[in-house]
């Protein structure tokens, strides 16, 4: 399927050719290959110049300065590129797209075109499309992308099973070294419909149960997701009056430990009204 590159597409500047222009870092990983990779195309495509090593830009890393800003620095004919760097660095921590795609094809609310994601409830691994999507992202600061609906139902439910484990490795594969985190929307119903459960109360200490053990076989399977709540079935929690309290629960029970201090203070007044509910 054909698709734009938008703004990272390179177009030649004419009268500005050389022939090549030199980097050097000592720096590695996917994300560093990704940069290298980056600079080698735009500058084939501008200039018509060849990437190759040397000192005319080079990319280095404080430890020390803000984990996701940036200085750049040029004299005499020298660019150095830092990252971790306190002059440019985002307000917002997360800055993330919240896609309304189905597992269908269709998209809710979608006006341009089914999804690049899903088609006939499999998950659809375009890699030169997800690759220029991830490039997209990253090029605004993008961090963070849900790739399915927030109304979560039918085949979407069992995203996070061993049904989809493999397609999903394949995208953070691809979105991971650009910085990119995916989450996935998850059913509040989830305990019933994929658990065989009664109930999906997560005061339910069952239930509650049942998604730290979910929790924990997604991230031994897909390390680097997140979950995220979820419009879907709010109905199969009944006892809970204000969806919010149930969405602070899950949290609760499948914050990753990075997350689970943070996700202990906000979920704290909504536990403790579990512990003190009468039952049904």
């Amino acid at each position: 399927m054909a698709f734009t590159k938008c703004w990272l597409a390179y177009p030649e500047i004419r009268g500005c050719h050389c022939d090549a222009i030199s980097l050097h870092t000592e720096l590695t990983g996917e994300t560093i290959d990704r940069a290298k990779a980056e600079l080698a195309e735009g500058f084939k495509g501008l200039y018509g110049a060849a990437l190759t090593e040397g000192d005319d830009i080079t990319l280095a890393l404080d430890m020390a300065l803000d984990p996701e800003g940036y200085r750049l620095k040029a004299a005499d004919g020298h660019c150095t590129i830092e990252g971790g760097s306190e002059e440019k660095a985002p307000s917002n921590r997360l800055r993330m797209l919240n896609h309304w795609d189905n597992m269908d094809g269709s998209i809710e609310r979608g006006y341009s075109g089914d999804s690049f994601f899903f088609k006939d409830s499999e998950i659809l691994i375009d890699v030169p499309r997800l690759t220029a999507y991830a490039r997209m992202l990253a090029s605004v600061g993008i961090n963070g992308i849900t790739i399915n609906n927030v109304n979560v139902k039918d085949a979407a439910s069992w995203l996070i099973t061993d049904r989809y484990f493999g397609a999903l490795q394949e995208y953070l594969k691809i979105f991971t070294p650009y910085g990119v985190k995916l989450y996935l929307s998850i059913n509040f119903a989830a305990p019933m419909e994929l658990g065989g459960m009664d109930s999906a109360d997560p005061c339910d200490p069952a239930v509650a149960k049942w998604w730290a053990d979910k929790a924990q076989e997604v991230w031994a399977n897909l390390s680097g997701v997140v979950s995220s709540t979820t419009a879907s079935r709010i109905g199969a929690i009944p006892r809970l009056t204000v969806p919010a309290q149930a969405t602070t629960i899950l949290c609760r029970w499948t914050a990753p430990s990075a997350t689970t201090s943070r996700c202990k203070s906000r979920t704290a007044p909504w536990t403790s009204r579990c512990a003190n509910r009468s039952p049904r």
